[in-house]
């Protein structure tokens, strides 16, 4: 089966300090894609949010945080792919992107593209 999402972390830009991921959405249903920029925090409490909601469902294990180097060229792409790895696990599980925790991460923000 098929997923409805494709999603691929693209680059990543430092903002104030912190980085942001940037991330490709594709709704493979409507062919739409789309931005979005997010912390890793953000992400992270995606996560958080469909482990409490995905109750009769295991969710993949999320990339741990790095306090120290966080900001290493390497070790933001090494991250990234572990993400995007994260979302391709993720994004094949029907019962998880139907949760409103993942709908509203992937289109809170959604400002389309074709």
């Amino acid at each position: 089966m098929n997923s409805q999402y494709i999603i691929r972390f693209i680059d990543h830009v430092i903002v104030d300090g912190h980085v942001e991921y940037v991330i490709e959405i594709t709704d493979t249903e409507t062919s739409e894609t789309w931005n979005i920029r997010e912390r890793y925090r953000n992400v992270r409490d995606m996560h958080l949010k469909l482990c409490k909601e995905a109750i009769d469902s295991e969710v993949p294990e999320f990339p741990p945080k790095k306090v120290i180097g966080n900001k290493d060229e390497l070790f933001l792409k090494q991250r990234q792919n572990e993400m995007e790895d994260y979302f391709s696990v993720l994004t094949s599980r029907k019962d998880l992107i139907q949760l409103d925790s993942f709908q509203h991460f992937v289109n809170s923000k959604r400002i389309v593209r074709r």
